[in-house]
């Protein structure tokens, strides 16, 4: 029977170290030193329109070290002065277009002999390997001016080898009407780089004809953009806490943010790029591009209350909601995409003293919808609204220095999606995983 399913298994790893250390009584330095690494199974594929409903066969991964030192100078009992330095290297294989076999782990990039399919083995898969450095320097003051007034200012400079120099404020108010209540105002900006797959990934099929010239046909290709530029935010928020007591705390959030040169969906090149691939000849091609302009606002509600008992303690947590945006694009004006109007969740942490503990979830998520750039025949563009239970659990200093934990997703197994895909022939309810168990063990040197 013809398989019309895939196959997609992803691996991820993570290790980290941390150091602390004090110089005197005013110096304190924290450094983390981390390395992380991201695979796609060779044997993962596709087989769908994209792949001509053959084995489309994918691959990517990905290596990541980061170094992050921040070091905390207290000035006197007012004033307090934080800086630091983050490096980040990231070598990456970005999702590959369909290959007709498995990739050859045992060999690089380039001594792959992989084939567009549809090409009689003739055309080279264009196989991208990308290497990129970013370092940052960031600064944060921070002055008590009185019991009641507090004032944050700070900046970070990133320089990043394939997007160049970014500078980014934060400036934040604080306001203590009594030990029990405190306002904060702040404004903040960021950048967001586009991941190497956002740059590179590519895929499409060729129709296995060739054209008088002897150039064979492709109707479609997604093509790399490697001119992608960072998404730029700005936000300002205001916030406001309550602790009535030590075992009580409600908060109050309302923000509105500002998104810049948004990265959500491939666009027509202005001419088709009809010799991407040398020896074929693709009729229309697309790629990400820096087209939108996000404005979104809200409010979130939280509180939280603790219980202590002999045998260790209780925290119960809940937390709603709204958020509402527009969207500006080349489609035009329409409601944010990928966000649910409405969010709930609800949590308890039980903790025993003997340093088990265990955290059962659940979220409540409103209807979402894809962009209007997935509409096809007025199908509906709406992902409907779902509730997932999840348990976290662990244990603290099973032995000296070990820590355990457990995570279970999706509890009741139960079918739910996400808004999906941003073009017309992609997925809008993408199914997300049933029940997913993960054990995790943390060495505290």
């Amino acid at each position: 029977a013809t398989d019309y399913g895939g196959f997609l298994d992803e691996e991820f790893l993570s290790l980290y170290a941390r150091y602390q250390q004090n110089f005197g009584q005013h110096i304190n330095a924290n450094t983390l030193l981390s390395w992380s690494s991201y695979q796609l199974n060779k044997n993962s594929y596709y087989n769908n329109v994209f792949s001509n409903y053959q084995a489309g066969y994918k691959y990517a991964d990905s290596q990541r070290v980061a170094l992050d030192s921040q070091w905390t100078y207290q000035v006197n009992n007012q004033h307090q002065l934080i800086t630091g330095l983050i490096f980040e290297h990231l070598d990456a294989i970005p999702r590959t277009a369909d290959l007709s076999k498995p990739y050859n782990n045992n060999v690089s990039a380039a001594e792959q002999h992989l084939y567009y399919m549809g090409t009689n083995n003739s055309l080279p898969i264009k196989i991208f390997n990308v290497v990129q450095d970013n370092f940052a320097l960031f600064v944060q003051d921070q002055y008590q001016w009185s019991p009641q007034w507090r004032t944050q200012i700070g900046a970070r400079i990133d320089k990043n080898s394939d997007f160049g120099q970014n500078i980014s404020s934060y400036l934040g108010l604080k306001y203590y009407p009594s030990t029990q209540a405190n306002f904060s105002l702040t404004y903040s900006e960021a950048f967001l780089a586009p991941s190497p797959s956002l740059s590179y990934e590519h895929f499409g099929s060729f129709s296995g004809q060739q054209n008088a010239q002897g150039l064979y046909t492709a109707s479609s290709f997604r093509i790399p953009n490697t001119e992608l530029e960072p998404e730029t935010a700005k936000s300002l928020e205001l916030l406001f806490n309550y602790l009535p007591n030590t075992q009580q705390r409600w908060t109050a959030v309302a923000y509105v943010s500002r998104v810049q040169d948004l990265i959500l969906y491939a666009a027509d090149t202005p001419q088709p790029q009809t010799n991407f691939i040398e020896g074929g000849f693709i009729a229309q091609t697309k790629q990400r591009i820096n087209l939108g302009d996000s404005l979104s606002s809200g409010i979130e509600l939280s509180s939280r209350y603790r219980c202590a008992f002999e045998w260790g303690n209780i925290d119960l947590w809940a937390t709603y909601s709204f958020t509402e945006g527009t969207l500006t694009s080349d489609k035009g004006k329409e409601t944010l995409p990928y966000t649910a109007r409405h969010k709930f969740k609800l949590a308890s942490t039980l903790r025993w003293k003997e340093g088990v503990f265990v955290t059962p979830s659940f979220y409540l998520i409103d209807e979402s919808h894809v962009p209007n750039s997935a509409a096809n025949n007025g199908r509906s563009l709406v992902s409907p609204a779902y509730g997932v239970v999840n348990i976290y659990a662990g244990y603290d200093h099973i032995i000296e220095g070990v820590n355990g934990f457990l995570r279970i997703e999706n509890l009741t197994s139960r079918p739910y999606y996400n808004a999906g895909g941003s073009a017309d022939v992609s997925l809008v309810k993408l199914p997300q995983l049933k029940r997913t168990v993960s054990l995790g063990v943390e060495l505290e040197f």
